[in-house]
């Protein structure tokens, strides 16, 4: 078995830890390299663009980011059927090839619409690998360069802790990091929808706790594997096409220089 090493052991558990922590957490907005490098860590919480941000991951001149909460309801792969319901491209594709991170549309959206919030030439482009599901030995498709992302399944263990049931549990991982992967609507205003109910139905269940997209497949070419509600890893996945109840977090590497 190969041992991990204990600097990134530390830095789940400090990232773990402070998500957990979340409202005790100083919040930073993201400054130049000299006036935050003594400040911000793993786990601080920084203001980029319209939203706050756990930091996962800091290098010499790039950090990680992860939104905090969920910042839109959308599908991993969606049709156009409620547009034109006679087009039966996006089926025809989706029946013979399923979906990979290079091919969803949530990848388009992301890079597009949802970048275009952001100082772009703060947000780096970044190669993202798409290992196969380690559980389940789907493929994850090609490399694709992308300047925002989803977390894969390897990632969401790196950065909120790992317990090794990874490799002996078949559809899900439920284990002592689940408190610190659960994420939540705090605000309906700033969350694009997908669900039928409107938000304003809903105001009084805030913060609602909402599941997650990872970008990694899961038991098939169909399905996404994701972190549900309660914050345990559904391995397996679900099935992928207009789902648009699982919510969104983005991720991104961000220059710390202006």
């Amino acid at each position: 078995m190969t041992k991990k090493s204990p600097v990134k052991m530390l830095t789940a558990v400090v990232v773990a830890l402070a998500v957990v922590l979340a409202g005790m957490v100083a919040l930073f907005v993201l400054l130049p390299h000299a006036a935050m490098e003594n400040e911000i860590a793993p786990g601080s919480l920084v203001r980029f663009g319209p939203y706050t941000w756990i930091v996962l991951d800091m290098q010499e001149d790039r950090m990680l980011l992860l939104s905090e909460h969920i910042i839109a309801l959308r599908a991993f792969y969606e049709s156009n059927w409620e547009d034109n319901p006679w087009d039966r491209q996006d089926w025809d594709r989706w029946e013979a090839d399923g979906v990979t991170w290079e091919t969803s549309s949530m990848r388009t959206w992301l890079n597009t619409e949802f970048l275009d919030q952001f100082d772009q030439s703060r947000v780096l482009q970044t190669a993202v690998v798409n290992h196969a599901n380690s559980v389940h030995a789907t493929g994850g498709g090609a490399i694709t360069q992308d300047h925002v992302f989803l977390l894969s399944l390897d990632e969401v263990l790196r950065y909120f802790g790992d317990s090794g049931q990874q490799s002996n549990r078949w559809g899900e991982i439920w284990d002592r990091y689940n408190r610190a992967r659960r994420a939540y609507i705090h605000d309906f205003t700033v969350v694009e929808r997908g669900w039928g109910w409107t938000f304003d139905e809903n105001a009084d269940r805030l913060p609602m706790e909402i599941a997650w997209w990872l970008r990694t497949l899961g038991i098939g070419e169909r399905s996404v594997a994701f972190v549900a509600q309660r914050g345990y890893i559904r391995v397996d996945g679900v099935y992928a096409l207009d789902a648009d109840w699982v919510g969104v977090r983005p991720a991104m590497w961000v220059s710390v220089e202006e």
